[in-house]
C-alpha cells in the first residue's frame, strides 16, 4: 500500500453510493465494512471516484495507476472485475463501474469529496475499526550494473514485475510502485539503500536487487532486510533474465509466507508481453525483442505473438527471420479462422517485403490484406495500418500520387479511430511521401507537428523517424544548418534508446548536409571518425548512403575521377541501393560527365533516365546537355517548360529555377529574370549557387555598388569548385560583364558550376 507522502491530516475522502474511499487511511468502506482490495485495485478505485463521470481511458489508467507495471488488457479486466466486486457492483450490466466499449471506463456514480479528520472518516459507518495495514515491504528500483544501456529498462521494469506478482497475495503489504517513482538513495550499495528506505517509507524491510553481467549470462544478485531484522542475500544466475526474476519472486513469496495466487501462473509472461509491446511503442524494439524472445517458450502459440515477434525482427533489420515469423502468424491465423490476424499477417508482410526491395511480393500481400477489408472481415482498427503499408509501398514503387493518397487515407481513419499512435505514424507517412511529390513547406509543417505529438505522447520511436526525415526535408530545402540540427536530435534519441542502427544513419543524414553546405574540411573529418566507427560490417542500405557521401566528398574536393568511378560501382550494385538512389546517382554521373568532357559517358547516362519519376531532375540533366553542346536555346525552352509545369518548391524544381534564371541574366532578359525570381527570393541562401544568384539579382536592381567588387570576390572565393574550374568566372571584369547583361556564359548550368 502508498506510504503517506504528506502530512497525515487533511487528504480528501470519497463517497458514492454505499462506499467510502478514505485516502488518508487507504481503507474502502462499503455498506459499514471495511473491505481490502488489492493496492492497485483500491489506486484505481480512487483515480475514478476523483475523475466521475468521465471516461478514462486505458493509457490514462496505466499511467496514473499503474505507473511502471504495464499490463495486458485481460489483467486492466480482471482489476476492473475486482473493483466492482468490492464496491458490490455485481448487477448485470454494472450500474456504477462502467464499460465504455473501444474507450475505457467510467465511473457511473454522483461522488461527494470531503476532508475530514482520521477519526470523523473512520466513524463514516464502518463497524470495524481495526487500523488500516501498514506497508511492510519496499520493492526498490532496481540497479543495472552491467554497462549495457539496453537493460536499463529492468530498474523500474523487473521491479515492477516483482511488485505486481508479490501484491497477488491478500495480505502482501507492499509500498505502492508511485511512492518509488522519484526515489533514489545516497548510493548503490545494497545496505545503505535498504537503511534508508526503510527509514523515509516505514517499512519493516526493502528489497534491493542488482543486476550484473557474469561469465555464463547474467545474475540477480539480491538483498533484503530491515533495520530489525538480519539482511538476507541470494544470487540468481542464468541467461534468461525473466526466469531469474521469477526464481526471484518465488523465493521472496516464500520468505514472506505470501504465495502467488493461481490465476498469475500465466499472467507473468503475460505481463512480458505487454512490456514488450510498450517497449516497441516507446522506440525500443531491440529491447522489446530480447524481452520477448525470453518467454516466448513460456507463452501458447498464437498469432498475435508471431506477428509481435515478426515486427520486432524487422525494426531490427533481421528481414529472414522476420518472414519466418510473419509467415507463421499467417499460418496460425488462417487455422484459427482469424480473419483479422491474418489480415495484420499480409500488412507485415508487405512491409518486409517492401523493406527487402521485393516490391511484386509485397504488392501480392498488400492486395490480399485489402481483399480482406473489403470482405468486411477485419477489424477496422487495421485500415490505417494497411494503409501506411501502402503509402510506402507505393512511394518505393515511384507512384508518387497513390502514395500521397493512401497516407492521407491514413491519416484521416487514425484520426476517426483517435489511435494515438497511427496519427503520427501516419502524419509521418504523409510527411515522407510529400518529400518526393514534392511538397516541401507542407511536408516540413507535418512532420514537425507529428514529432511534437510523438514527443508530448511519449512515442520515442516516431519521434525519431519524424526527426530523421525533417533532416532530409530540411536538406532537400537547402537548410542545411537546420537539417544538421534534426539529425543530431534524431542521434540523441537513437541514443537514448539504445537504436544503433537509427544513430548510423542519423549521423550519417548529418554529414550529407554538412558537405552540400560547403564545410568540405569539417565533412572530411567527420566522415573518417564515422567510418572508423562503422568498422567493416556495414549493412548493405547504410554502405550505399556512404558511397554517395564519399564521391560527393571526393568530387567536391577535385577527385573527380574516383567520384565517378564510386557512383558507377554504387549504381551496379543493387544491394547498396536506397530509394531514389537510381535517380541521384545518373543525375550525378550525367553531370560529372559533362564537367569532364565524356559526353558519351554522359548520354548513356541520360538515356537510362528515362523513367526517372522526378520530372525537374530529368529536365535538368536534358538542359546541361544541350548547353554544353552549345545548344543554348533548346536548354533554356527544356528548363522554362518544366519550371512552368512542375513543383518548384523540390530539391530539382528549386535547381530548374535557379538555372534558368542565371541563363536570363547571363543573356540580359530582365524582364524574363523578374518573373522567375519571385520564387528564388524564398529559397534558402545556405545554398551557394542560390546566395550567388540573388546577391548578383540585388546589385543588378541597385545599381553597381562601391563594395560590390570585393563582395564579389569573397563571395566566389566561398565556391571553391569555381574557383577550381572556372577561374575566370571570379574576376571583377565578369561581374560587371554579367551586370552589362555581356558575360561570357558559363559552360554549364550554374548549379554544377558551383558544385
Amino acid at each position: 500500500m502508498h506510504a503517506p507522502s504528506q502530512p497525515q491530516h487533511g487528504l480528501p475522502s470519497y463517497r458514492f453510493g454505499a462506499c467510502t474511499i478514505d485516502a488518508l487511511r487507504r481503507e474502502l468502506h462499503v455498506g459499514g465494512q471495511i473491505i481490502e482490495p488489492q493496492p492497485l485495485v483500491f489506486d484505481m478505485l480512487l483515480y475514478l471516484a476523483q475523475h466521475p463521470g468521465r471516461v478514462v481511458g486505458k493509457d490514462e489508467l496505466l499511467a496514473s495507476v499503474w505507473r511502471s507495471s504495464f499490463v495486458t488488457d485481460s489483467v486492466l479486466a480482471r482489476a476492473v472485475m475486482k473493483a466492482r466486486r468490492a464496491i458490490n457492483d455485481l448487477a448485470d450490466p454494472p450500474q456504477l463501474l462502467i464499460t465504455v466499449r473501444g474507450l475505457g471506463y467510467r465511473l457511473d456514480a454522483r461522488v461527494t469529496e470531503f476532508t475530514a479528520a482520521p477519526h470523523e472518516t473512520a466513524a463514516a459507518g464502518a463497524t470495524h475499526q481495526a487500523p488500516a495495514a501498514r506497508p511492510r515491504l519496499a520493492i526498490l528500483p532496481f540497479v543495472n550494473a552491467t554497462g549495457e544501456p539496453s537493460l536499463n529498462w529492468a530498474a523500474l521494469g523487473l521491479a515492477g514485475l516483482t511488485h505486481h506478482q508479490l501484491s497477488a497475495g491478500a495480505d502482501s503489504g507492499l509500498l505502492a510502485l508511485a511512492a518509488l517513482s522519484a526515489w533514489q538513495a545516497s548510493d548503490d550499495r545494497a545496505q545503505t539503500r535498504i537503511d534508508e528506505a526503510c527509514t523515509q517509507f516505514g517499512v519493516d524491510q526493502a528489497l534491493a536487487c542488482t543486476l550484473l553481467r557474469g561469465s555464463d549470462g547474467l545474475r540477480i544478485e539480491a538483498n533484503w532486510g530491515g533495520p530489525k531484522q538480519a539482511l538476507q542475500r541470494r544470487c540468481f544466475d542464468g541467461a534468461d533474465l525473466l526466469a531469474l526474476c521469477a526464481e526471484l519472486v518465488q523465493t521472496l513469496g516464500h520468505d514472506l509466507a505470501t504465495q502467488l495466487a493461481p490465476e498469475q501462473a500465466g499472467s507473468f509472461w503475460e505481463e512480458q508481453v505487454a512490456r514488450a509491446l510498450v517497449l516497441d511503442r516507446k522506440g525500443q524494439p531491440r529491447q522489446a525483442l530480447a524481452l520477448l524472445e525470453a518467454c516466448m517458450d513460456r507463452l501458447p502459440a498464437s498469432a498475435a505473438i508471431h506477428l509481435l515477434h515478426a515486427r520486432l525482427l524487422r525494426k531490427g533489420v533481421q528481414l529472414s527471420e522476420a518472414r519466418q515469423a510473419a509467415e507463421l502468424a499467417l499460418q496460425t491465423a488462417r487455422q484459427d479462422d482469424d480473419h483479422s490476424q491474418e489480415a495484420a499477417s499480409q500488412i507485415e508482410l508487405t512491409r518486409i517485403d517492401t523493406d527487402e526491395g521485393k516490391f511484386q511480393s509485397a504488392k501480392v500481400h498488400c492486395d490480399e490484406a485489402q481483399r480482406l477489408v473489403n470482405a468486411g472481415k477485419i477489424d477496422v482498427q487495421l485500415r490505417p495500418d494497411l494503409l501506411i503499408a501502402q503509402s510506402a509501398l507505393d512511394m518505393n514503387l515511384g507512384r508518387h500520387e497513390p502514395s500521397m493518397r493512401a497516407a492521407e487515407q491514413a491519416l484521416t481513419a487514425a484520426h476517426a479511430l483517435g489511435d494515438s499512435q497511427l496519427g503520427p505514424e501516419a502524419s509521418a507517412q504523409l510527411g515522407h511521401t510529400l518529400l518526393y511529390k514534392p511538397n516541401l513547406p507542407r511536408a516540413i509543417e507535418l512532420l514537425q507537428r507529428a514529432a511534437s505529438e510523438a514527443k508530448r505522447r511519449e512515442l520515442a520511436g516516431i519521434e525519431l523517424e519524424c526527426m530523421r526525415k525533417l533532416a532530409t526535408a530540411f536538406n532537400f530545402s537547402r537548410r542545411y544548418r537546420a537539417s544538421i540540427d534534426a539529425a543530431h536530435r534524431a542521434s540523441t534519441l537513437a541514443t537514448a534508446l539504445g537504436n544503433e542502427q537509427e544513430r548510423r544513419a542519423a549521423t550519417g543524414q548529418g554529414l550529407f548536409s554538412l558537405v552540400e553546405s560547403g564545410r568540405i574540411e569539417d565533412g572530411q573529418r567527420q566522415l573518417e571518425q564515422y567510418q572508423q566507427e562503422l568498422g567493416t560490417n556495414i549493412p548493405a542500405r547504410l554502405a550505399g548512403n556512404l558511397a554517395r557521401l564519399q564521391a560527393e566528398l571526393c568530387w567536391r574536393q577535385g577527385r573527380s575521377d574516383e567520384a565517378i568511378r564510386l557512383l558507377a560501382d554504387l549504381l551496379g550494385d543493387k544491394q547498396r541501393q536506397v530509394r531514389q538512389t537510381k535517380w541521384y546517382c545518373l543525375s550525378d554521373l550525367c553531370r560529372w560527365y559533362l564537367l569532364t568532357d565524356q559526353q558519351a559517358a554522359a548520354s548513356d547516362a541520360l538515356a537510362h533516365m528515362h523513367d526517372d519519376p522526378d520530372p525537374c531532375r530529368l529536365a535538368r540533366s536534358r538542359a546541361e546537355m544541350a548547353l554544353t553542346q552549345g545548344r543554348r536555346g533548346e536548354a533554356k525552352a527544356i528548363l522554362r517548360e518544366a519550371w512552368s509545369q512542375q513543383s518548384l518548391s523540390s530539391e530539382s524544381g528549386q535547381n530548374v529555377t535557379i538555372d534558368l534564371a542565371w541563363l536570363h541574366l547571363e543573356d540580359g532578359e530582365t524582364q524574363e529574370l523578374e518573373m522567375i525570381m519571385g520564387p528564388v527570393l524564398v529559397m534558402s541562401d545556405e545554398h551557394r549557387a542560390t546566395a550567388l544568384l540573388l546577391r548578383v539579382h540585388g546589385w543588378l536592381q541597385q545599381g553597381l555598388p562601391k563594395l560590390a567588387a570585393p563582395q564579389w570576390q569573397a563571395l566566389t572565393a566561398e565556391i571553391p569548385a569555381l574557383q577550381r574550374r572556372l577561374p575566370w568566372f571570379c574576376a571583377e571584369e565578369q561581374l560587371l560583364q554579367l551586370l552589362q547583361g555581356a558575360a561570357r556564359p558559363l559552360p554549364v548550368l550554374l548549379d554544377s558550376a558551383c558544385f
